[in-house]
């Protein structure tokens, strides 16, 4: 059975101040191939929580204005999760 993108359910940034070390952690442990047919749930959730962690990440160094964002840290959360991901899964620059 497929599954499907739009039956698992995201939490919100909470705003608890995720870190980058957490973030690589996430990103180490995330299954490539969570689509591959026959992949098991966790590969799917492994994704999801590195996905959360990201956008939490960008929430906090975003700022709301675009003067207030921290440029840099938004590099290096790019960087990142590009360090780790297949090429289908790149972030662009």
């Amino acid at each position: 059975m497929a599954l499907d993108l739009n039956d698992i359910e995201v939490s919100l940034p909470t705003g608890s101040g995720a870190t980058m070390a957490e973030f690589e952690t996430a990103l180490k442990a995330v299954d490539w191939d969570y689509m591959a047919e026959g992949a098991p749930a966790a590969a799917l959730e492994s994704y999801v929580e590195a996905r959360r962690i990201e956008t939490e990440l960008k929430s906090q160094f975003g700022g709301k204005h675009p003067s207030d964002t921290d440029k840099g840290a938004m590099k290096r959360v790019r960087e990142m999760w590009n360090k780790y991901a297949p090429a289908r899964e790149q972030l662009p620059s």
